[in-house]
């Protein structure tokens, strides 16, 4: 018995928006073959239909996916699922995708000069500060150097006026007054080891006693980052916009985020590779677009809105949208320069684009990473938006994030005490604020009402209420 099987189309792409194509081989799997020599992460997308296409990835530097019919018909399978599967809640907390992150390009990029801060090799270059021990190793760790380590005795509190004052401790590396305005760049790797806790939160400062900025407030050098316990994470934090030309101190800081730790909490951490660089900084001043960049919608454009981009100096006159399921380009248009009081800015409109998929605007050899058109464009965007505030649920256990945390804070009135956690913390640092959680609830329910007036999206609508449900039982 033979079977007649439908021809496929398939379409090969990269994030470098180069495109190729697939043909069946000689074992009878479906062959996408690579286009590029460099090794890094590559995307396929293949199409069953002009509407149906599926995308998956690969890592590495082997230049060939294959894929067999049978994977293939089952993907596709996916594709083909009814309407109603699209409508499903997504489960919570949702992966992410560190390629899309900020960290992720930061660490990408080339270091045009580094050097080293400190090599861990002398104790007496450092000092610290709050109830912990101080010790070092001279075995050479991932990181290059030898290592730090601080470990925090996280029950050695003493009574404050108001209750019990949470632990914090700091290691600080003294500077006589340095000119680091050659650099641009902090880099370093920490090691967090925790019992009780499942995230490290910490601050890195700069103090600098040369000349101060205009608008200097007391938060300016200070970086607040959020790393996972456990395992070495390479840290890199641009200092170009910060005055650093009299340094005089680069401090590590760590408050524990309970008040009351349960006996068996522990927390220390191990610090190495501290080092200056110099890389291509971020473009963060001004309203212009970055050189040899093109800012657009990363979430996508609704299919009946408009439809713009914008770029500052490129040397082009015309530039072309692609559709990535196909490799069709399917506009190609002048380039509108438009002056403002803000300044001069080039404008890609693709407004008479309609048809739903994702597609990529071309302008001589820059090309944009792909985004969607679709009428329902922003629904993944309030996803994404929900799954934050979930994450951030403060009493309440979200798997790899937290535990059902601060239940030491407390309101007492007499005999009666109620723990006050609730609500959502105001950012990674599990802090919390009662004026954040109101204006969120607002905003959730409000959205909840527009959407179920219009009849639209009902999963979306039972979500939405149930996030703000949780803000208004604290508020």
């Amino acid at each position: 018995m033979s079977v007649l099987l439908p021809t496929f189309s398939f379409a090969r792409f990269d994030f470098h928006g180069h495109v190729s194509r697939g043909a069946r081989d000689e074992a009878g799997l479906y062959v996408f073959r690579s286009d590029l020599e460099q090794a890094g992460i590559r995307a396929y997308t293949a199409c069953l239909l002009p509407a149906v296409c599926f995308r998956f990835e690969g890592m590495g530097d082997d230049p060939v996916m294959k894929i067999s019919l049978v994977q293939l018909i089952a993907i596709s399978a996916l594709a083909l699922l009814p309407a109603w599967a699209e409508e499903q809640a997504p489960h919570m907390p949702m992966p992410v995708e560190f390629r899309n992150s900020a960290d992720y390009r930061g660490l990408s990029k080339p270091v045009l000069a580094a050097r080293v801060l400190d090599d861990m090799s002398d104790p007496s270059r450092w000092r610290s500060t709050g109830p912990g021990r101080v010790t070092f190793d001279d075995a050479i760790g991932v990181h290059g150097t030898r290592t730090l380590r601080m470990d925090v005795d996280v029950h050695d509190q003493q009574p404050a006026p108001q209750g019990r004052a949470a632990t914090a401790v700091a290691v600080i590396r003294p500077f006589a007054g340095e000119d680091w305005s050659d650099f641009n760049r902090i880099s370093f790797w920490i090691h967090p080891e925790m019992s009780g806790f499942n995230v490290f939160s910490f601050t890195v400062v700069i103090r600098n006693d040369g000349q101060a900025p205009p608008d200097a407030d007391p938060r300016e050098g200070s970086n607040y980052l959020t790393v996972a316990k456990g395992q070495w994470t390479h840290v890199v934090w641009e200092i170009e916009p910060l005055v650093r030309d009299k340094v005089t101190a680069i401090e590590f800081r760590y408050l524990v985020n309970k008040r009351i730790p349960a006996p068996s909490d522990s927390v220390s951490f191990e610090l190495g590779g501290l080092e200056l660089q110099r890389v291509e900084p971020d473009h963060f001043e001004g309203w212009n677009v970055a050189p040899g960049e093109i800012a657009f919608s990363h979430t996508g454009y609704p299919s009946g809105s408009q439809k713009t981009a914008i770029a500052s100096g490129l040397d082009v006159d015309a530039f072309s949208l692609m559709r990535v399921e196909t490799g069709e380009t399917v506009l190609r248009k002048p380039v509108r320069t438009v002056k403002t009081y803000l300044g001069e800015f080039q404008v890609f409109d693709f407004s008479e684009v309609h048809t739903p998929g994702r597609y990529i605007i071309e302008a001589g050899d820059i090309r944009t990473r792909p985004f969607r058109i679709d009428p329902n464009v922003w629904r993944e965007t309030i996803w994404k938006s929900i799954n934050f505030f979930y994450g951030e649920r403060c009493g309440f256990e979200i798997p790899g994030v937290h535990d059902a945390c601060h239940r030491d804070w407390q309101a007492v009135q007499g005999e009666q005490t109620i723990i006050m956690n609730g609500g959502w913390h105001d950012a990674g640092d599990l802090s919390q604020g009662a004026i954040n959680t109101a204006e969120a609830t607002y905003a959730m329910f409000a959205l909840a009402e527009r959407l179920q007036a219009g009849g639209r999206d009902p999963v979306l609508v039972e979500r939405l209420i149930e996030e703000a449900n949780w803000g208004l039982d604290w508020v």
